[in-house]
């Protein structure tokens, strides 16, 4: 068995609801709920590979561990990251169909967005 690992941001209210109806997949329940009920296209037909995943955003995409670490150590060493790091505003956004998915990327990346990503690097 293999096992890997990312980092992911889920939203949390309203948006968290509209990602679950529109994907058929709440993450927060780890279930499957109804979809949009919307005139047009096949909802469930185009969100059905992206469904397993949810909605989210990447913040560190999948990766292996070393031999001598374990989920033990990323959970620690990503709560402890967090706790040292302030909000970061973040805006506009752009829809765009990227490897067979929708995704909403940002327009620009703002500076401290920067220097959050290449701070406190912790090897796990």
């Amino acid at each position: 068995m293999f096992e890997r690992y990312a980092v992911f941001y889920t939203p949390t209210d309203a948006l968290a609801d509209f990602g679950a109806e529109w994907l058929g997949w709440d993450n927060a329940k780890g279930a499957a709920v109804p979809h949009l009920n919307v005139p047009g296209p096949d909802v469930e037909k185009i969100t059905r590979r992206s469904r397993k995943y949810g909605l989210h955003g990447t913040l560190k995409a999948p990766f292996y561990f070393a031999p001598t670490n374990d989920q033990t150590a990323l959970e620690n060493a990503a709560a402890n990251f967090a706790s040292q790091q302030t909000c970061v505003e973040i805006d506009p956004l752009d829809l765009r169909h990227e490897d067979g998915f929708l995704a909403l990327r940002l327009k620009d990346d703002p500076r401290r967005l920067k220097e959050l990503s290449t701070s406190n690097r912790q090897s796990i």
